[in-house]
């Protein structure tokens, strides 16, 4: 896909939730990236020249590292099921 119509996909506000969604979930912008069908390169260049955008970014990777802390804190004070095997 072009530059040209990758930028043009990006001003879609669903691909944009799509992204943010994503990167919010997950703090890893390849990812997120492919889940939206943007290049990362049309991801940073967006990021870089719009404020608004950028501004979005920072608020998904925040919401994502709140959701990480929050369930480090519940494995240190609950702690977790883990499975292991005895091998023979």
């Amino acid at each position: 896909m072009s530059e040209l119509s990758q930028n043009k996909r990006l001003d879609d506000p669903e691909v944009q939730a799509l992204f943010f969604e994503k990167l919010s979930a997950t703090c890893n912008v390849t990812k997120a990236a492919k889940a939206a069908d943007i290049s990362t390169g049309t991801l940073y260049r967006r990021r870089k020249t719009n404020t608004q955008f950028r501004l979005d970014w920072e608020a998904a990777i925040a919401e994502g590292y709140d959701r990480l802390e929050l369930l480090m804190m519940e494995r240190v004070l609950v702690g977790t099921t883990r499975t292991t095997r005895r091998w023979r």
